[in-house]
């Protein structure tokens, strides 16, 4: 969706197709939060980039007229003899021996529900764009798509972006994986402190575990690459859910101060179009003229005023979700299915929660279970943006550093058509 509203900006007609609904909740992008982390010690290329990146999710806000970046910061666990930066202390967290958590404060965790709300809504609505849900795709080709029902439509460009079924419409060397997610709901008397609570990362017995905050209707998230495995489809082997892990509907989002307009080009020296050169992992990118940001996305929200909803308490969640203890959970697991009225054998689950994450687990209330599907590179596990056809690119989705990343590979599409036009 992100390609999208870019390529609708840059004045391109757009047709955005999925075999679902849009948003589709069965998608990979479908959650209710992602991580965007900024700062990546060792790596002056890739923090570069990703703090564009977070400039362009804010600018995406006031595109969209909807603020689904929280400010809140994410803090990884370090060594200690290896800690660099501003040393936090998380009294309900639990930090691996010999590690301090360093605090990354341009980070902050994306709405990603909200956000898919907000852009389906504005891609709607726009002249530009056609938005064609329940349309299932048959195979794609060099400028044109194949539809099931026999149609073709042809185009200057097409990207897949389907996630772990793109290899199902593109011959791509992509390699499939499953990761289980814990939600959860924390003691009343803690609500307030998770309100404004960062990310936290580099947790759990060997420090592969990370959580994401509950704030405005969203829940707890706990999950590590110890209960991510390789697996051959979607639909085979070990699956686990249960409960409800999808957010509260998203609220209505304020009206953009000027939707759908192009302001002139002639803006003077804009800061974010003063990009770092270098690769983003494994993206193949293409050089091209450098696209406008201030024209993509206008003008940014006051600064100041983003920083103040950092240190307030967001609102509290709309609705109460059914749940069990985490102690419940471990003690009351069963065969037996859910609607039995007892807890479904979820062994993956299980093994989350035994990680060292949070402290005072028993105090906390499970109430989902799912499983992200996503497709990486088989090599390295990491994104990738292939361009095997001057008029077709793929995007398998990568977690949540994909997602984090969106902003950079539309930019890069654009740029690329820009200097193929």
């Amino acid at each position: 969706m992100v390609t999208a509203i870019e390529c609708a900006l840059a004045g391109h007609r757009v047709t955005l197709l999925d075999r679902g609904p849009i948003p589709n909740p069965a998608s990979t992008s479908a959650d209710q939060h992602r991580a965007l982390r900024v700062r990546r010690p060792g790596d002056p290329v890739l923090t570069a980039r990703m703090a564009d990146a977070r400039k362009r999710w804010l600018g995406l806000e006031s595109v969209l007229g909807t603020e689904f970046l929280r400010l809140v910061g994410i803090v990884t666990a370090w060594p200690v003899e290896d800690a660099e930066g501003e040393l936090v202390e998380l009294p309900h967290v639990v930090f691996p021996g010999g590690t301090v958590g360093v605090l990354d404060p341009d980070a902050g965790v994306l709405l990603a529900d909200k956000f898919l709300h907000a852009a389906a809504r504005w891609l709607a609505d726009h002249p530009a764009v056609s938005v064609r849900p329940e349309c299932s795709v048959r195979y794609v080709a060099d400028h044109w798509v194949s539809l099931s029902d026999g149609t073709a439509l042809g185009a200057d460009a097409v990207v897949v972006a389907a996630g772990p079924w793109s290899r199902d419409l593109v011959d791509v060397p992509v390699a499939l994986f499953r990761q289980t997610m814990v939600y959860l709901r924390p003691p009343a008397d803690l609500a307030s402190w998770w309100e404004t609570a960062p990310g936290v990362g580099g947790l759990g017995a060997d420090g592969r575990a990370w959580l994401l905050p509950p704030g405005e209707g969203t829940l707890l998230k706990i999950s590590s690459d110890v209960v991510c495995r390789k697996v051959d489809s979607t639909t085979d082997g070990d699956l686990e859910s249960w409960g409800d892990w999808l957010p509260a509907a998203p609220r209505a989002a304020r009206p953009p101060a000027t939707p759908h307009t192009t302001p002139p080009q002639d803006q003077g020296t804009d800061p974010l179009a003063q990009r770092q050169e270098g690769p983003l992992h494994d993206i193949q990118r293409q050089e091209g003229p450098l696209h406008d940001v201030q024209r993509q996305y206008g003008a940014l929200h006051d600064t100041k005023k983003r920083q103040e909803r950092r240190f307030h308490p967001t609102q509290r969640q709309d609705r109460v979700l059914p749940g069990v203890s985490a102690d419940a959970w471990r003690a009351e697991r069963s065969p037996l299915p859910a609607r039995a009225g007892r807890l479904p054998d979820l062994p993956w689950a299980e093994r989350l929660l035994a990680e060292p994450i949070l402290s005072e687990l028993d105090r906390y209330t499970v109430v989902a279970v799912r499983e992200c599907h996503y497709a990486a590179a088989p090599d390295t596990g990491g994104p990738l943006l292939i361009h095997p056809r001057p008029g077709l690119w793929v995007r398998p989705a990568c977690g949540g550093s994909g997602f984090a990343a969106a902003p950079l590979v539309a930019n890069t599409i654009v740029e690329a058509m820009e200097a193929s036009a």
